[in-house]
Order: structure tokens, then C-alpha cells, then sequence
């Protein structure tokens, strides 16, 4: 699985100022704003068709408007940059504003049905996030999980991880 494999075997990996689990074999690189930002010029002069996801759009951070602004530049004459942006609250028209001139046409848009669980809905109160995840992901859910900052992220996929191991899957 993707969060079971040894770091070295890895479809996914995770990059941030102080963590590097990508390898040769990493498929999907999982980076933040700010490491995406150093890295993109380096990363678009490969020529080779990749695909760029970018969360959280609508903040319009900095990162994010220099990110856009490079991808924006290379598609220009790069055809193989497909770009996947998005938000809880997107305003469709400022993005097709902003790609007019790179691409065809109004930027589609997807809205996909979501159904949120709070821990403290649930009928297993004093379980943790991980355990939750783990469960609902057993059962075939997509499983999206907020935590704040780096140290809790790792350590709730740290516990996902030992709660496969366990489970022998």
C-alpha cells in the first residue's frame, strides 16, 4: 500500500524543509507551498507530462501566486503541464481570468460531495483521528483528515501506518 511500503518502496513521498522521503521510484511527491515554490523552475525543466495539484487555491498566498505564475508561464509553450487546483470555496471565474490566455475555453469544475465526521459525532468519542481514518479506510472510504502542523500530520500518518501493520494489511 502506499502508506504501508518501506520509505525506499514508496509510491508517495513527502517533502518539506525537514523532511525528504522521495526517492527515484517516487511517483507522487507530496511538497509544500514553499518547497514547491524553490523547487518548480529546476522541476519544469523537465520537459516530461506532469501533473501539478495545488490545494487550498482560494488563500491566494503568496506561494501560491508565484506557484501559479511560473505554471502559468511554462504552459505557454510546455504541453505536457496538466494543472489540478482546488479549494473549498473556489471562484471559478478568477481562475479562468487568470489561465485565459494558456487555456482554451472556461476552466471545468467539479464539485464533489463530501460528508464530513467530526470525532466527536461519531459513536467511538474517545477514539483518535488515526483510529477513525483506519477505520473508515477499511471499509472503502476516502478518508481526508485535518490535523494542525507537521509534527501531528506525521504523527497521525505514523499511527495509520502501524494501525495497517497490525491489521496485516
Amino acid at each position: 500500500g502506499l502508506l504501508t511500503d518501506p520509505p525506499d518502496r514508496c509510491v508517495v513521498g513527502c517533502l518539506t524543509a525537514d523532511k525528504n522521503t522521495l526517492t527515484p521510484d517516487t511517483m507522487v511527491s507530496v511538497v509544500t507551498d514553499g518547497v514547491l515554490v524553490r523547487k518548480l523552475p529546476d522541476m519544469l525543466k523537465n520537459n516530461e507530462p506532469v501533473t501539478y495539484i495545488l490545494d487550498e487555491v482560494h488563500e491566494w498566498k503568496t506561494e501560491t501566486e508565484i506557484t501559479l505564475a511560473l505554471l502559468k508561464e511554462e504552459m505557454r509553450t510546455n504541453p505536457n503541464i496538466r494543472l489540478v487546483l482546488m479549494s473549498a470555496t473556489p471562484d471559478q471565474q478568477v481562475i479562468t481570468d487568470f489561465f485565459k490566455d494558456v487555456v482554451e475555453g472556461p476552466v471545468s469544475s467539479i464539485d464533489i460531495p463530501v460528508a464530513i465526521h467530526e470525532i466527536e459525532d461519531i459513536s467511538e468519542p474517545e477514539s483518535t483521528v488515526a483510529e477513525q481514518a483506519f477505520k473508515y479506510g477499511s471499509e472503502g472510504m476516502n478518508i481526508l483528515c485535518f490535523v494542525e502542523g507537521k509534527r501531528e500530520i506525521e504523527d497521525t500518518i505514523d499511527a495509520i501506518r502501524e494501525q495497517f501493520r497490525k491489521e496485516g494489511k
